[in-house]
């Protein structure tokens, strides 16, 4: 219902009414302060605005009928403190012309009516509440007197719907109660930093689940709900001046209606990796999102921020990383960006976004590398624990003036870049690379992760007797041909790997995907001119299928060409010493071929070259 208009109505008929019941002394005998229940009803967007609250009420007004039938009149409630009334009302006019004026506690003078008669309460419609009434429900919030008081400050139960049915647990945007008809002052008593006997916070409605190669597409992220700024709401109507009704709004609905004025605030984290898994020096983007807050009218000073916290094995570079033209050497890897988004009715973004640039009226940045007093050091490397972070602090940016007008409720998205840098430790495995990022909604907090997967596989290089080789050298490649999964892997930092003295090579820091891998070296005492090749397919970070690419028969395929079996850990590429040994039919004959077409190859040069020599003899 419009506040506004019921506050004029009722200093109307303060006017009206005269000193029946506003000036000093007690009301007319023939008065009776009307008791019966009536409906408040509070609306919400989302029915996780009322996840772990509890709202209270305070009685601030009566209304009363002078003649069983009207006119009716208003008159502060007994139990209600008037000091606390008189300095909530000089909080909501100061500034203004009555500014000085408010009656004294013990003047005699009924302070409610007071303020009706006056026009000391207005009521906004609509964003952003800064009026007088919002000034006046605030300061009787933060007033002891008024949350102290145990017999009056009262919690509300809400009632169940016929039948049985609870207003909690069933999804229900809205909230209704029953209280005698009057004027209340309405307290969210859950303060965002507020926690529960386990120590977690009251405010966090759910933390992001992980998205992560086996759930690629997650974008479930991570809800806080946020304290509500205090309600003054009063029932009935008024029209041409008069009280026509203390029970119900005009339409006839039954229920005096308010926004309850508090809201969700979402928290997403996502990388734009196809499949969750990563080669080592990858770039990768990633993407923070969340929506600005609806409310921020009520709370001074408010914060709101996303502070993203990366994991071990990864470097991020705010700025973006540069080649030398100082370009993006990718096109993933620009510097950080920040976009306003309008939303539709479901908070999904909508258009093009807006760019916010860093400033003095938008926000901020600080990182975990930074120096105070120094400027920004826009290098992150990753940490585990927490203890690398940015931070885009827009406080400024919900504190400012046209703040509930431009930005209130909109969709804020950042993007940046990280380079994968993660090394294998003692056991030979590369650790998942994590990350994770956090909202702080004035102290009500949720987070939201991400984690990307480094996988390996390993064979065995022998001799044809199968006595393993030592110093064989061997370059792997990203192939183009990846069919299962139409992602092309990076080809990792450590592109080449030399077999030990068990002949071991393994390759590390690996994205899912199909990979060459070329001998490059043949070890001392074997066909130098015959190498092996073969294509390793890596699945879930495991060798799942090895293919032979060489035409010597070195390499064998593996089978498991579906790509439907377990891990291959037994693979193994042979060396020769002579052409003898080698095992694919046909092998030899083409060695032959190659060795001798290199013979043949170095006889004509030298034929030519004496040649050559001896023509310039005879021209001698």
């Amino acid at each position: 219902m419009r506040m506004r208009k019921l506050f004029a109505g009722l200093a109307a008929a303060a006017t009206l009414l005269g000193g029946m019941a506003f000036g000093a002394g007690t009301a007319n005998a023939a008065s009776r302060v009307i008791d019966t229940d009536v409906v408040f009803q509070f609306m919400a967007d989302d029915a996780d605005q009322w996840a772990n609250r509890e709202v209270k009420y305070y009685k601030l007004a009566d209304y009363v009928d002078y003649t069983t039938s009207g006119p009716f009149g208003v008159q502060t409630t007994p139990t209600a403190d008037k000091t606390a009334i008189k300095s909530a009302l000089d909080a909501a006019v100061k500034g203004t012309k009555l500014d000085g004026q408010v009656p004294s506690a013990d003047s005699g003078t009924d302070l409610m009516a007071w303020a009706l008669q006056q026009g000391a309460l207005d009521n906004e419609t609509g964003a952003p509440w800064i009026g007088s009434t919002r000034n006046f429900a605030d300061a009787l919030a933060a007033d002891a007197k008024v949350t102290g008081d145990a017999t009056n400050f009262k919690t509300i139960t809400w009632p169940t719907y016929d039948g049985g049915t609870s207003q909690e647990g069933h999804g229900y945007k809205n909230r209704w109660v029953r209280l005698p008809a009057g004027v209340y002052l309405f307290v969210d008593t859950v303060k965002n930093a507020d926690v529960n006997d386990q120590g977690l916070s009251k405010s966090t409605i759910q933390n992001g689940t992980e998205q992560n190669s086996g759930d690629v597409d997650n974008t479930v992220g991570g809800k806080v709900v946020t304290q509500s700024a205090p309600i003054v709401l009063a029932s009935g109507y008024v029209k041409d001046g008069k009280i026509v009704n203390w029970a119900q709004p005009e339409d006839g609905s039954g229920f005096n209606t308010i926004d309850f004025k508090n809201h969700v605030t979402p928290v997403v984290k996502t990388y734009d990796d196809k499949d969750g898994t990563v080669s080592n020096s990858q770039y990768v983007r990633y993407t923070l999102g969340s929506q600005l807050p609806s409310f921020t009218t009520g709370f001074t000073d408010y914060q709101f921020s996303l502070k993203d916290y990366p994991g071990a094995g990864q470097e991020v570079n705010l700025n973006g990383f540069l080649n030398d033209d100082n370009q993006p050497v990718a096109s993933n890897t620009g510097a950080y960006t920040v976009k306003i988004y309008d939303v539709n009715a479901n908070g999904d973004k909508t258009g093009d976004g807006t760019t916010l640039t860093a400033g003095d009226t938008t926000f901020t940045v600080t990182t975990s590398t930074t120096q105070q007093g120094q400027p920004l050091n826009p290098v992150i490397e990753g940490a585990a624990d927490d203890a690398a972070w940015f931070d885009f602090d827009f406080a400024k940016l919900v504190q400012s003036a046209d703040y509930q007008t431009k930005y209130a409720g909109k969709y804020v998205e950042i993007t940046y870049a990280a380079k994968i840098t993660a090394t294998p430790d003692q056991n030979g495995d590369t650790p998942d690379v994590t990350n994770k990022v956090e909202v702080n909604d004035n102290n009500a907090k949720a987070t939201d992760q991400t984690k990307l997967t480094l996988g390996k596989f390993g064979f065995v290089k022998k001799a044809a007797d199968g006595t393993a080789l030592a110093g064989a050298e061997f370059t792997i490649s990203a192939a183009d041909d990846d069919t299962n999964d139409k992602v092309v892997p990076v080809t990792p930092a450590d592109a080449v790997q030399t077999s030990d003295e068990d002949g071991k090579v393994t390759f590390t820091g690996l994205a899912d995907g199909v990979y060459k891998v070329t001998e490059t070296r043949v070890p001392d005492g074997f066909l130098q001119q015959v190498h092996a090749e073969f294509e390793v397919t890596i699945k879930g970070g495991k060798a799942v299928y090895f293919k032979h690419a060489d035409i010597y028969g070195l390499s064998q395929d593996s089978g498991n060409a579906d790509l439907n079996g377990g891990e291959i850990t037994d693979y193994s590429v042979i060396n020769v010493r002579n052409v003898t040994e080698l095992p694919k039919t046909g092998a030899a004959g083409i060695v032959l071929f190659t060795v001798v077409g290199l013979l043949l190859a170095g006889a004509a040069g030298t034929v030519f070259a004496k040649s050559r020599a001896t023509k310039r003899a005879l021209h001698a």
